[in-house]
């Protein structure tokens, strides 16, 4: 099974990711992951058996839409992917899994809850709850795959 994994930018976050996509390839023997994330990050993922990583070049190449066009074509020359799993869900992510968006390829995002943290934020009727944390949020894109 062959993953493309999406988390682009802040280091504590791209940070957090690490421990999941261990977890993930130690669980599961036949799969495959290439990471995409900012070139400053690449040293996180060296050494991870069964995953390769893919700089994002957001100041060159892959700057802007085209850039992101330009992103995608490289991607897709990688070869197949059974699943994209989006740990971002931003804009330009969004825009990126679009231009990936082929039959067979399934595409799965994270929830960052940002309603349940308006609601706990609200100035006016608050609601109180216990938010998933940011890893648990990685772990469930995973497991929507069985991965």
């Amino acid at each position: 099974m062959r993953t493309l994994v999406l988390r682009f930018s802040s280091l504590g976050d791209v940070t957090l990711t690490v421990p999941v996509v261990r977890a993930a390839l130690e669980q599961n023997k036949n799969l495959e992951i290439v990471f995409v994330s900012r070139q400053f990050f690449e040293p996180l993922f060296s050494g991870i058996k069964n995953c390769s990583f893919y700089p994002l070049l957001t100041t060159g190449q892959h700057k802007g839409i085209f850039g992101l066009w330009k992103l995608s074509r490289q991607l897709k020359a990688l070869g197949p992917f059974d699943f994209v799993l989006d740990l971002h869900s931003v804009l330009r992510t969004h825009i990126l899994t679009r231009f990936l968006a082929l039959p067979g390829n399934r595409i799965d995002r994270i929830d960052k809850g940002r309603k349940q943290k308006r609601l706990l934020t609200a100035r006016k009727n608050k609601i109180k709850t216990q938010l998933k944390t940011t890893i648990e949020r990685y772990c469930d894109v995973f497991e929507a795959r069985n991965l």
